[in-house]
């Protein structure tokens, strides 16, 4: 089939795969599929086995406590919200790690809140760490007045599998004045999702299976941070004007009565002969 790849959310360019068979008409209205991406469960396992993360030991850093970035398949390392912590120090209005576990080690109840106070684990839920689009040509959307199914559109994709591969997470301590600091890589699985669900205008958001690190790099072993991610995808119709797409009900004021039309180029809201 055809289609046209935008540039993802954050600047790069993600791998997607629709894998069932759409047919496909006209080039200018399109169905642009978003996709974001989550992690939840967010955890700091070092000191483990020994090793330290030792990212924010010494002034002018706020030691120990930083604000962690993410870089990814799907983004960069952007604001201060993709990998939110536990910590409050001081008036900070962001989540942070205690980032200095060598220095400030454990049993230490202050600077960890798990495990006994000899790790730390995420109080904030889910977090968006980046995302990306892609745009699928797709035929004008079509209703019939005779209640046969709504045809073209975003229903072109329903039951249509979008498939986000490579998947990485890069954990840098953000700094200031001086560069970010490497934590950690943690590698994902591919992760996918079915469109289900879609009318000619949409298709709702749907979120994925939660998975697991397969791999670390930086150190490869053993892990010092753990997190699960997941995917949402939801489907948008854009249309230029070409197939006169608004939604197929009588126009109030605009004419009497009627059956919900055919989208067509050109078409009268109200004239069913078109059909």
């Amino acid at each position: 089939m055809r289609y046209r790849t935008v540039a993802s959310l954050l600047g790069l360019v993600a791998l997607l795969v629709l894998t069932s068979a759409l047919y496909v008409e006209a080039q200018t209205p399109a169905c642009v599929v978003s996709i974001s991406a989550h992690t939840q469960n967010r955890k700091v396992l070092a000191p483990n086995q020994g090793v330290h993360i030792s990212v924010e030991c010494s002034w002018p850093h706020s030691v120990p406590w930083g604000i962690w970035g993410v870089s990814s398949n799907v983004g960069g390392v952007s604001g201060k919200d993709q990998f939110k912590g536990w910590g409050e120090p001081g008036s900070s209005e962001h989540r942070e790690w205690n980032s200095c576990t060598s220095d400030y080690p454990p049993i230490n109840c202050t600077y960890y809140n798990d495990a006994n106070c000899t790790q730390q684990i995420t109080d904030h839920g889910v977090n968006t760490h980046g995302g990306a689009v892609i745009t699928y040509d797709v035929g004008c959307p079509r209703e019939t007045s005779s209640g046969e199914p709504v045809m073209g559109g975003c229903f072109e994709l329903d039951g249509s599998t979008i498939t986000l591969y490579q998947n990485f997470m890069t954990l840098y301590e953000k700094d200031w004045p001086d560069a970010d600091d490497l934590v950690q890589s943690l590698y994902f699985p591919n992760i996918s999702k079915t469109l289900g669900g879609c009318t000619v205008w949409d298709c709702p958001q749907q979120g994925s299976s939660w998975v697991n690190p397969t791999s670390y790099d930086t150190p490869a072993w053993p892990p010092l941070v753990d997190a699960q991610m997941a995917i949402t995808v939801r489907g948008t119709l854009i249309d230029s004007g070409s197939c006169n797409c608004e939604p197929c009900d009588p126009w109030p004021g605009s004419c009497p009565p009627c059956e919900p039309d055919l989208c067509l180029p050109g078409g009268d809201p109200c004239d069913i002969s078109e059909q």
